[in-house]
């Protein structure tokens, strides 16, 4: 076993000095800020998307709310149901999927822990990773990707 646990709050560590704005104007002259969409899955990452969120459930020791800070109030008419945070936790796959994200490069690492263990606002984990909130949802794609590629 690895002596740095996967769960733990890698996105304290500062990777260099990031900027990211919020909202539609950033409040800085000339600087715009993108609308990011975090919740986006690409329907080759439901299944990781699904074991990534079961290894969440179980680092934190209860049933996620689905939902980061950010988007508690949205109400999305693409929502069908109400996600199932009633399913068991399968802590063997949620080991595997941990060693696998102590595995991914320090910036995918963090965002992933970021998106699913420790979500707070994204503007500040863009700053606390150093990165724009584009980038940072962009590392959670790819991070989901390398871990299907590594068959995680």
């Amino acid at each position: 076993m690895h002596s740095a646990h996967a769960c733990n709050d890698e996105t304290r560590r500062t990777f260099g000095a990031g900027r990211s704005g919020h909202g539609e104007r950033s409040g800085h002259p000339g600087r715009f800020a993108v609308a990011v969409d975090f919740h986006h899955v690409a329907p080759q990452h439901e299944e990781i998307d699904a074991r990534l969120r079961n290894w969440a459930r179980w680092c934190n020791g209860k049933p996620e709310s689905g939902v980061t800070p950010m988007f508690r109030a949205y109400r999305s008419t693409d929502v069908w149901a109400a996600p199932d945070v009633s399913a068991p936790i399968d802590k063997l796959d949620a080991a595997r999927i941990g060693k696998a994200v102590i595995d991914l490069p320090g910036y995918h690492r963090a965002a992933t822990q970021w998106h699913y263990v420790k979500p707070v606002a994204p503007g500040r984990a863009a700053r606390q990773i150093g990165v724009t909130m584009q980038t940072l949802a962009q590392l959670v794609q790819d991070a989901r990707t390398i871990l299907i590629n590594r068959h995680a």
